[in-house]
């Protein structure tokens, strides 16, 4: 690509064929032709893609991939910055019309979309089916990624948050591993039953994994019919029925069964906590979704807890009634009734600064450093007024002995930028009051629980071929 200045001043970034070359019978692809392949619109803050088809020898050579959907665009701040939890006021705008690099741009796409020129920029081919819903039930001529987690049709243009796009594109990928998976346990079968006489060895049926998701896939791959949503119903109706009966005649059984329940819940939990991850919700949403999925919680202790109340107050009331301190949740230890508070922030919460303070040193944001005295105050005016807190609330199975802390806020810093991940260890490896654990933690605490239940080794991005 070469670069190059648009009528209106806007920066363009242009494709040609480096011979001339024929389409057809009668067509020809000149090399004096530019096709613009990516164009930065500066006043709106726009980023624009022509999605062509620009691999050589191709019978659409240098034209459109799609029938209706002309262009993919990117929407950033009127500014022209993208919106990183990390970036602090006053940081470089990555995509200002000074610092544009269409390099790094097209680096910084989200997964899902053909990020090397020479291939044609646009969707990689498991999304050719989000393109022909979009061109079969409307008239949109754009694909338009917008910040947030929203979808809608705007005249012509489809937009999409860039939230909602990477969960369709998160889900593609796990259904394409779960396929592979499940394709592979066929082939086995398939092949072990084919040799099986002439080796000595016994047929098999394919090994269905304790996942739901990956038993109807092996099933179909082995051209079995799955059961349709009534048959599922109803049988899930008769095994409740007759749980008590079936736990005597085959223990076994239903112990493997409730196991993967257990699995099927767990994968929901880590899935709907990838997704909530990504956006922007407040600290009201994750306080409730903690009190939903206690078991997500449970993740931050090294020890077993219980959940006693969220919204704990824990002392503090003047005189006037005011200055009452709330506690997002009091748990206890269940085998020696000792208590421990949590403050809960969210993803977003900025923990390590972005500008160093010194060379390799950077500060702990004051987002982080208030969570954490918040919750020592909250902690002191516990220990305090525990005896009214115990009497008042009729919670006599309480103790505290050494009140722990904990503050679940903010992700981790980028895996390229390991001086602020080493200042944020320094910092909160000497906080030994307050145990501080970031979003990321409490994912991969979930995701290694889920691996170790299964006897299924994760499948790895399966690398989609461009389309």
């Amino acid at each position: 690509m070469e670069e190059g200045t648009g009528s209106e001043g806007q920066l363009q970034y242009v494709a040609f064929p480096l011979r001339r070359t024929r389409v057809s019978s009668t067509e020809y692809v000149e090399t004096t032709t530019r096709h613009i392949l990516l164009e930065r619109a500066v006043e709106d803050g726009l980023v624009i893609t022509a999605p062509l088809n620009t691999i050589a020898g191709s019978e659409r050579f240098f034209q459109p991939k799609y029938s209706k959907l002309s262009r993919i665009t990117f929407e950033h701040s009127a500014a022209g910055a993208v919106d990183n939890p990390f970036e602090e006021e006053g940081a470089p705008v990555p995509f200002g019309p000074d610092t544009f690099s269409v390099e790094e741009f097209l680096e910084s796409l989200p997964a899902g979309f053909v990020k090397d020129p020479q291939y044609g920029l646009g969707l990689l081919k498991d999304n050719n089916r989000l393109v022909r819903l979009i061109e079969e039930h409307s008239e949109c001529s754009e694909l338009r990624i917008v910040p947030g987690s929203g979808i809608k049709v705007d005249d012509n243009v489809f937009r999409m948050g860039q939230a909602a796009w990477e969960e369709l594109w998160s889900e593609i990928v796990r259904i394409n591993n779960r396929g592979n998976i499940a394709a592979s346990r066929v082939k086995d079968s398939f092949v072990n039953n084919h040799l099986a006489d002439a080796l000595g060895l016994e047929h098999s049926r394919p090994k269905l994994g304790r996942l739901t998701m990956t038993k109807l896939l092996t099933r179909a791959a082995n051209g079995e019919e799955a059961l349709t949503d009534d048959d599922q119903i109803e049988l899930l109706s008769a095994m409740q029925a007759q749980a008590r009966v079936a736990a005597e005649v085959a223990p076994d059984t239903v112990v493997a069964l409730q196991r993967d329940l257990e699995l099927v819940n767990l994968d929901r939990l880590i899935e709907r906590f990838e997704a909530d991850i990504e956006k922007k919700y407040g600290e009201e949403h994750w306080q409730q979704f903690f009190e939903s999925n206690a078991f997500a919680l449970q993740q931050v202790f090294g020890s077993p807890v219980v959940s006693v109340v969220s919204k704990a107050s824990v002392g503090g009331t003047k005189l006037d009634g005011s200055g009452n301190k709330i506690a997002d949740y009091l748990v206890k230890n269940p085998l020696t009734a000792n208590v421990a508070l949590v403050e809960i922030k969210t993803p977003t919460t900025k923990i390590v600064k972005s500008t160093a303070y010194r060379d390799g040193v950077f500060g702990i944001t004051s987002e982080l450093s208030q969570a954490v005295t918040q919750v020592l105050d909250q902690a002191h005016q516990l220990k305090v007024h525990f005896a009214n807190v115990k009497s008042d609330s009729r919670q006599y199975d309480l103790e505290a002995y050494s009140i722990g802390c904990f503050v679940i806020a903010g992700r981790l810093p980028p895996a390229d930028q390991p001086d602020r991940t080493k200042s944020l260890e320094l910092f909160r490896g000497n906080s030994r009051a307050v145990s501080i654990i970031t979003f990321d933690e409490v994912l991969a605490s979930l995701r290694l629980l889920r691996d170790l239940l299964t006897d299924e080794t994760p499948a790895t991005d399966p690398s989609p071929e461009p389309s």
